[in-house]
């Protein structure tokens, strides 16, 4: 699943090319340009963290920018582990 939201993300990064827009003013010329906005914070939820670190990760990546990510204070090793019983 991981892998799928990387590889749709990345090339989605191909299609954020600049456009040129028709203007009403014929010595005028508008361009669409999109540059990356700056660093991006993500925090993520301690009941599924790696998808949606991947999914905002993928994200501001495909966009230019770079990302900062806060991981849950929550310990997730032991919410993901099956109680083996004494």
């Amino acid at each position: 699943m991981a892998a799928e939201i990387l590889e749709w993300f990345a090339d989605e990064g191909f299609r954020t090319y600049g456009r040129i827009v028709p203007s009403r003013n014929v010595s005028a010329q508008q361009l669409i340009v999109k540059d990356p906005v700056g660093p991006v914070a993500a925090f993520t939820p301690w009941n599924f963290p790696i998808n949606q670190v991947v999914r905002k990760l993928a994200a501001a990546l495909a966009a230019g920018c770079s990302i900062i990510v806060k991981a849950p204070e929550e310990d997730t090793s032991r919410s993901c582990s099956v109680d083996q019983g004494a």
